[in-house]
């Protein structure tokens, strides 16, 4: 089946494979909000070498979501919907409060880790960077993470 896109006379084309990928979107983006609600949405921490200092400097924070079934939802398939709907905002809101916690709650300088990357594909910039230590993230107030958010969703090529 085509159909005529009504702003330029270019078909579309309906088959299968476009039917398929239209209902696995929308299973993401319900696993995305299901994720938010339920707070399956976790930060991992991939530990980034100085080579210059010879040793972990810093840490990157990777969010993941986890699956009902305990599984991780890849990335590759999460990011992408994300990016295309307003579920960015919130999933970006989360990680920066995940990173906030986990700096609160632990105190990696003793493991000489100086500051975590928040590096998200969706912002298309510069990496933020939240110095380690209890007290870095007392400066982070939900309006400003809100207000970060909303300036890297806004940068976002989509």
């Amino acid at each position: 089946t085509k159909i005529q896109n009504s702003t330029q006379s270019d078909y579309m084309e309906i088959n299968e494979y476009n039917i398929q990928d239209y209902f696995k979107q929308n299973e993401i983006k319900q696993d995305i909000t299901n994720a938010l609600i339920e707070d399956r949405v976790e930060a991992f921490f991939q530990p980034i070498y100085s080579t210059k200092k010879k040793k972990f400097t810093t840490a990157e924070a990777l969010m993941r979501i986890r699956q009902e079934n305990g599984t991780l939802l890849p990335p590759n398939l999460f990011i992408p919907v994300a990016e295309s709907t307003v579920l960015i905002m919130p999933l970006g809101e989360r990680i920066f409060e995940k990173v906030c916690r986990f700096l609160k709650e632990s105190n990696i300088r003793e493991l000489g880790i100086e500051y975590i990357e928040i590096n998200p594909r969706f912002g298309g910039g510069a990496p933020m960077t939240i110095a380690a230590g209890a007290d870095s993230c007392e400066k982070l107030s939900p309006r400003s993470i809100k207000r970060s958010c909303r300036k890297l969703a806004n940068n976002a090529i989509v």
